[in-house]
C-alpha cells in the first residue's frame, strides 16, 4: 500500500478499505456585520443549517465590505484569500461544497439553500473519510490539531487537493450590535486558517486505503472572544474545480489538555510512541484506575485493570510495542469519571 505523507504528518495508518464514506456537507457563508441583507437572511439561514446540524457543518466569513466589522478587521487575510478564491463581491453569499447556491434571488443567496439540497448533497457519497480532533493546553494559548484522512476508494484530483483546517467561534454574542446592520450573535465565525489559507496540499492520486495524518501546532490568537467557544473545521478541497471532497469538525477539545472543568487529568508521554507510553493522571480523590485503547473504527484493542492509586499526581507505564503502527483512542477511568485522549503509534 503506497503511504502518502505531508510537510505536517507525523504519522501513518495502514488501513484496507473498499466502500465510498459518507459525506458531511459543507456550507461557507460570506456575511458582514454591517450589511442589512445579510441580517435579513442570516436568522433563517441559521435556523435551516442548525435543523441540518448532523448533515453539514459550517464556516462563516466574515468580510471587510460594505462597512464596519470588528470581527474581519482580526483576522482579514483568510476572509479576503476565501472571497477571492469563490470571486465573491457581494454579500451575503452562500456556498455549498464550493459551488454558489442557486435557486435564491441571485447566485450565492443564502436563500436558495433548503433542506432537499443539503439532503440531495449528502447523499453523494465521498471518496475519503475524515477524522479531526483538537485540544488545548493548560495555559489555553495553543492548540493542537489532528486530521486524520483516509481513501475510501481510488481518487484522482483534477487539481492537487488542499487540506484546510479552519479554527472557528461556535457562538460570538456581542452585548451591542459590532456594525450597522443590528446584528450581535455570529456562529460558527472564521478566525483563522491553519496553517495559512492556502491549506496543506496533499497527492493528486490516491489509491484505496491511502492515509495521511496532519498534525498543526498553533498559537491561539489574541483577539478569541471565548476560547470555551473554539471549534476546529477541516475539509478536502480541489483546487482545479473547487470540489469540496469531504469535511469534518471537532467541537469539544479531546482529552485533558483544555483542563477546564475535568475532574480527571490525563498526559501521554512520548506521543507519538514506538514501545512504551508513560501516562500521567491526577485525581481528586484515590480511586481504582483502568484503561482502554480503541482503534479508529471503535475496536477494544487493549485494556487493563491498574489497581487503586492515590489522589494526587500518579504516573503509569504502558507497553504498546504490540499495537500497529495508527491513532488510537485512549480513555482512562478512574471509578465513575474517564477522559480520552489520542494515542499515536509510529514504528
Amino acid at each position: 500500500m503506497k503511504k502518502l505523507y505531508s510537510t505536517l504528518a507525523i504519522g501513518i495508518v495502514a488501513l484496507s478499505v473498499n466502500a465510498q464514506s459518507q459525506r458531511l456537507v459543507l456550507v461557507e457563508e460570506f456575511t458582514q456585520a454591517s450589511c442589512g441583507p445579510c441580517a435579513a437572511a442570516n436568522p433563517s439561514f441559521n435556523a435551516l443549517l442548525n435543523n441540518n446540524a448532523a448533515k453539514c457543518v459550517s464556516i462563516k466569513y466574515q468580510t471587510s465590505w460594505p462597512g464596519v466589522d470588528p470581527m474581519n478587521a482580526q483576522y482579514p487575510t483568510g476572509v479576503a484569500a476565501r472571497a477571492s478564491y469563490y470571486s465573491c463581491q457581494s454579500v451575503p453569499y452562500a456556498v455549498m461544497d464550493g459551488d454558489a447556491v442557486t435557486g435564491g434571488s441571485y447566485t450565492g443567496a443564502p436563500g436558495g439553500l433548503t433542506t432537499t439540497k443539503i439532503n440531495n448533497e449528502y447523499a453523494i457519497p465521498s471518496a475519503f473519510s475524515m477524522d479531526i480532533s483538537h485540544y488545548l493546553n493548560a495555559a489555553q494559548d495553543s492548540i493542537f490539531i489532528t486530521a486524520h484522512v483516509t481513501a475510501t476508494q481510488a481518487f484522482t484530483g483534477v487539481n492537487y487537493p488542499r487540506m484546510h483546517c479552519v479554527l472557528v467561534e461556535k457562538h460570538i454574542d456581542f452585548a451591542t450590535p459590532p456594525g450597522s446592520n443590528g446584528e450581535t450573535d455570529f456562529y460558527m465565525v472564521c478566525r483563522k486558517m491553519l496553517p495559512n489559507q492556502t491549506g496543506t496540499m496533499l497527492p493528486i492520486t490516491w489509491a484505496s486505503g491511502d492515509d495521511t495524518i496532519i498534525n498543526i501546532k498553533a498559537a491561539v490568537p489574541s483577539y478569541i472572544y471565548d476560547v470555551n467557544q473554539l471549534a476546529v473545521v477541516c475539509f478536502l478541497q480541489d483546487n482545479g474545480n473547487k470540489d469540496v471532497l469531504q469535511a469534518g469538525y471537532s467541537i469539544s477539545p479531546v482529552g485533558i489538555h483544555n483542563f477546564v472543568n475535568m475532574p480527571l487529568q490525563i498526559n501521554l508521554f512520548p506521543n507519538p510512541s514506538s514501545a512504551s507510553v508513560k501516562v500521567n493522571f491526577s485525581l481528586e480523590t484515590a480511586n481504582e484506575v483502568s484503561f482502554n485503547i480503541y482503534s479508529m473504527s471503535g475496536e477494544l484493542v487493549l485494556s487493563e485493570k491498574r489497581g487503586n492509586y492515590l489522589a494526587g499526581k500518579n504516573e503509569m507505564d504502558i507497553n504498546v510495542e504490540m499495537l500497529a503502527t495508527g491513532m488510537y483512542n485512549f480513555e482512562l477511568i478512574a471509578g465513575e469519571v474517564k477522559s480520552t485522549s489520542l494515542l499515536n503509534i509510529v514504528h
